[in-house]
């Protein structure tokens, strides 16, 4: 079986990163929840991908908000004021942004695994280190996975999570990866790898030659299967992990699950 990552959740049928899109994406049988970190005025740590609140938060009346509004200009009493699921549909309406800590313990009680988007790499570095103790004080280390860009910042989680999950989706090469490697403890590795170009990566798309490669320094996992057409590329290339975006479904992929 593959395990199967739900992008911000099941994001395809539930308002993205809420706690509902992570109770979806485990109804339709995901195995790993990726979500995206941000950190409030006032530091507090919640789920949202874009900086600002504008595409997925609107107003308690539900109106949008017509002027940029980063979030980190925001108290958490004022960004827990807002909606964030009617903008998506109706029936979501009176959805709030999710607090790590809520995170923490929606995965404790689902014994869920989740994979922090690498954006975590761009915070602070006192905001990471609050993410950590509070994955530390949770006694969650075995559910929550990181995800790094560069060999350094895999390195400087490893030294502080040292048997929890890494997920790397930087460029590969052998000697990048035997650096990577190197300056794991126990930690379970993924390399991540684009199944198809994007405009913003500086690297090629996977291939055979490159999959081979990589598997014999952790598990393979591609992003993003969209279509039949992207999902026959992933399949083709023997993937442990794939990332689905609700188009092509679970059961697209793994088949029906009781």
């Amino acid at each position: 079986m593959i395990r199967l990552q739900a992008h911000r959740g099941a994001s395809r049928h539930y308002p993205e990163n809420t706690i509902v899109a992570y109770e979806g994406a485990l109804r339709e049988h995901y195995q790993l929840i990726e979500l995206d970190p941000k950190f409030t005025k006032d530091h507090q740590c919640v789920m949202l991908h874009d900086f600002t609140v504008n595409r997925t938060a609107r107003m308690p009346d539900g109106r949008k908000i017509d002027e940029p509004t980063d979030i980190r200009t925001l108290t958490l009493a004022e960004v827990r004021a807002l909606d964030f699921g009617v903008g998506f549909a109706p029936e979501f309406a009176g959805t709030q942004i999710p607090l790590f800590g809520e995170v923490l313990d929606f995965a404790k009680s689902h014994r869920a695994s989740i994979k922090v988007d690498n954006v975590l790499e761009s915070l602070e570095r006192d905001d990471q280190e609050q993410m950590f103790r509070m994955v530390q004080e949770a006694d969650a280390t075995s559910l929550v996975g990181f995800t790094c860009k560069t060999v350094s910042f895999a390195h400087w989680v490893a030294a502080h999570f040292p048997d929890s999950e890494l997920h790397y989706d930087g460029p590969v090469s052998p000697e990048i990866l035997k650096s990577l490697v190197s300056g794991l403890h126990h930690n379970a590795l993924t390399v991540w790898l684009p199944a198809q170009k994007k405009s913003w990566l500086t690297y090629p798309p996977a291939d055979a030659e490159t999959v081979e490669m990589t598997r014999a320094f952790g598990k393979i996992g591609l992003w993003t299967a969209e279509d039949d057409a992207s999902l026959a590329r992933c399949l083709a290339l023997h993937p442990d992990a794939m990332e689905i975006d609700g188009t092509v479904t679970p059961e697209m992929v793994n088949g029906p699950q009781n």
